[in-house]
């Protein structure tokens, strides 16, 4: 299964882009989406930072999609909806269900 932007989608996994939408420092330097096992989006942002001592670093946060759409007001297109676990494919190439014991 590929996501809107035509990326494989696999359980477990996260890409994370620039944010060339950035404004002002509060806003992240990456966002992305996360699919947990059972196929429930979350909206991912990261923020790269810098110790006392210089070493860089990204802290970030997940948060449930749906949740988001709705506190945002943004209507669930086709785009954004919920994937079916029957359509993710692990990284093994198998169904998300395959990999379960039970």
């Amino acid at each position: 299964m590929k996501d809107a932007n035509g990326y494989e989608i696999y359980p477990l996994s996260f890409k994370l882009f620039e944010n060339n939408k950035k404004e002002k420092d509060s806003q992240p330097d990456y966002t992305g989406k996360f699919f947990d096992q059972d196929g429930k989006e979350y909206f991912l942002s990261a923020w790269l930072n810098e110790t006392k001592k210089g070493s860089q670093y990204l802290s970030g946060k997940a948060v449930d999609a749906d949740e988001a759409r709705a506190k945002w007001g943004k209507e669930q297109d086709s785009r954004n909806k919920k994937i079916d676990k029957e359509s993710i494919v692990t990284s093994s190439g198998t169904h998300a269900d395959d990999d379960l014991p039970f």
